[in-house]
């Protein structure tokens, strides 16, 4: 019995190692960068309704292990057979909720295996702008199939990767493992996985988990650099080694891409640097920019001695706004709101963190039934605006607006509002003496009614 016993025993911890085996780790990818991720999903009719639900499975975790956002991580998902069909565009679903929701109500229509119609199909229709595709992202296809594509697959992956879209295929029992290395972007034994049967889907999430987050945290390098700021100077990029950019016939619309992908608010100028000399330079070609794809997919190496000058308006950092008062007539009531005391001293001061130098601080002060501005320069990045004498006609909303003169343009950024109420300390003096008094009326009523009705009950109890 008891050898029996440890069979049993035996077999059922080797049966949970099984299952164990088919479990992810629990890999997931921290990264904040933006990537716009379109799953191709082959939904042929070779595919069982048991592989299908493992598919669906697979695509639950790879969700589970992204950062999902508007400006982090955008999934799309298209399935096809025959023909291809979108299921949800890029900006469709903005929550890990509503993605996981959205895979949960997927079903399966059949059909033919026309993966080389259904790429170009991603060409045309899914990586667009209108559509939720990002310049500044990473562009990602994760297709996964479990047969031969009836159709070519060459050309349209080609098309795909020449603008810089990566791609990872995963093959399912019988797929072409030689299109899928056709298909598959390099290195193949990065961006290719292949499983035996849909039931192993899930061995691979981990690695694949990895593999995507490496690729959304390489985005391209670009900088400006000798300039004022990072924000201005000569183009460089890096497409594995650092050169500058080829400058001619730049416009202020393409220089805006460059200051979106470096955070740097709107194009102010561009222009270009001759030398007298040819070097190595990376072109960049304009149709591309146009068409809203990010830099890394529109540049090609060349030779020039011409390269780009752009200047770009940086973001301005908000300014703070803050009260205080020389006779500690400022209290704070609520996150934004203070109080200060009638007659008493009280500064605003507004001050930004060093960017620029010079510029100037407004303080815009609106009441009920009118608005003053006063202004004053920046002396080192702050200034302090006084106001004797606290009365009621202080009493509103007040904001700082910093604003400076740089690269032959004005710019400005605007504090939170204060809001600031004066209190009068004669009222409270009032308060302070009247209520004891108001008591100690009411406590003498109350004594001599309590002292009649004591008496009168005294007199009826002698009668």
């Amino acid at each position: 019995m008891n050898h029996l016993l440890m069979v049993l025993v035996l077999l059922w911890s080797s049966g949970l190692q099984a299952e164990d085996k088919h479990q992810p780790t629990g890999s997931q990818c921290e990264s904040t960068a933006k990537a716009d991720i379109v799953l191709l999903v082959c939904e042929s009719k070779s595919i069982t309704s048991e592989d299908y639900e493992n598919i669906k499975s697979f695509l639950t975790q790879i969700v589970n292990n992204f950062n999902i956002g508007p400006d982090k991580v955008q999934i799309g998902l298209v399935q096809y057979s025959s023909n291809p069909r979108t299921e949800w565009y890029l900006n469709t679903h903005q929550t890990k909720q509503s993605l996981l929701e959205a895979i949960a109500k997927l079903h399966q229509r059949g059909g033919g295996t026309n993966t080389g119609r259904a790429l170009k199909y991603l060409v045309h229709v899914l990586f667009k702008p209108s559509v939720g595709m990002r310049a500044d992202s990473q562009k990602i296809v994760v297709l996964i199939t479990d047969g031969e594509s009836e159709d070519n697959v060459f050309s349209t992956s080609q098309h795909l990767r020449d603008t810089d879209v990566e791609i990872y295929t995963i093959g399912i029992k019988n797929a072409n493992e030689t299109q899928l290395r056709t298909v598959a972007s390099d290195p193949k034994e990065i961006h290719m996985f292949s499983v035996i049967d849909s039931s192993f889907l899930l061995d691979i999430i981990d690695n694949l988990t990895n593999n995507l987050c490496n690729s959304i945290n390489n985005l391209e390098t670009v900088r400006l650099v000798g300039g004022a700021s990072r924000c201005a100077g000569t183009l460089e990029m890096n497409q594995g080694e650092w050169r500058p950019v080829y400058g001619s016939h730049w416009t202020l619309k393409e220089a805006a891409v460059v200051c979106r992908e470096l955070d740097c608010g709107s194009a102010v100028s561009t222009g270009s640097r001759k030398k007298p000399y040819r070097r190595s330079v990376w072109r960049i070609r304009s149709d591309c920019l146009q068409f809203g794809s990010a830099l890394r997919g529109c540049a090609f190496p060349d030779s020039s001695s011409s390269t780009v000058e752009l200047t770009c308006s940086d973001l301005l950092v908000q300014p703070i706004i803050s009260v205080s008062s020389t006779m500690d007539g400022v209290s704070e009531v609520q996150q934004q709101g203070f109080l200060v005391r009638r007659g008493s001293n009280f500064t605003i001061s507004c001050s930004v963190q060093p960017q620029y130098p010079g510029g100037s601080f407004q303080l815009t002060f609106t009441s009920s039934n009118k608005a003053h501005i006063y202004t004053q320069p920046a002396v080192n990045h702050s200034a302090d605006f006084l106001f004797p004498a606290a009365d009621p006609a202080h009493q509103g909303n007040y904001s700082c607006v910093y604003g400076v003169y740089v690269f032959s343009h004005n710019f400005s950024s605007e504090s939170r509002l204060l809001s600031l109420t004066v209190t009068d300390p004669a009222v409270h003096i009032i308060r302070l003496v009247v209520l004891p008094v108001t008591l100690l009326l009411v406590v003498t009523v109350v004594f001599f009614i309590l002292k009649d009705e004591h008496v009168c009950c005294l007199e009826d109890w002698l009668k």
